[in-house]
């Protein structure tokens, strides 16, 4: 429809009509990878993976939305390279959903810190921002499905850190937050390093 329509105004409303459908269509999937994981059904390969690239990568690949934001965003690792046995499209899709909520909340003239340590057997990726923080009360249930804080100020459906949970929790690993009113927040994910047997 909206290649054959000439009217401005209606090719205006196709448009946003385009958009929302494609706004319902990423709930409707997002909805549906939740389900998969409550359920074990979630597709998780097993492939190893340097994770420093894979985190300089999704850091690389979110540079321009950090900059439209006007948050700078900064890589610091720990430790040598190391590598982690999972499905490196997944532990991409955990890493962009933490880093997009930090650059989100952090205010302008900031910078997120990416801080990756591959020192021991769990490998740590934590993204800190220096935001307004999360209120304690909002605390025990971020990672519940459709939780809104009540103070949001982006929109959302709720459902990124619920499906970044299940993910890490689907590689044998965690997400762990500390926040405070006024102080920031940082999400850490931890997985377990690969070693030779």
């Amino acid at each position: 429809m909206q290649r054959s329509e000439q009217d401005p105004d209606r090719l205006a409303k196709l448009e946003v009509i385009n958009g929302e459908c494609e706004r319902l269509a990423y709930l409707v999937e997002d909805l549906l990878e939740l389900s998969r994981a409550q359920v074990g059904e979630l597709r998780v390969s097993a492939e190893r993976f340097e994770l420093r690239r894979c985190v300089e990568d999704v850091v690389d690949g979110l540079r321009t939305v950090a900059e439209h934001r006007e948050v700078g965003v900064e890589v610091v690792w720990d430790g040598a390279p190391a590598q982690v046995l999972g499905d490196e499209n997944r532990v991409r899709q955990i890493l962009a959903n933490l880093l997009t909520n930090g650059i989100k909340y952090a205010p302008p003239e900031t910078v997120v810190t990416v801080r990756g340590d591959s020192t021991g057997d769990m490998l740590r990726v934590a993204v800190e921002d220096r935001g307004r923080g999360i209120a304690e009360c909002d605390l025990p249930h971020i990672f519940d499905e459709f939780f809104q804080a009540r103070d949001r100020a982006e929109p959302g459906a709720g459902l990124g850190l619920a499906i970044a949970r299940e993910l890490a929790e689907a590689h044998g690993g965690r997400i762990d937050v500390l926040s405070g009113r006024g102080s920031g927040t940082c999400f850490t994910l931890s997985l377990p390093a690969w070693r030779e047997s």
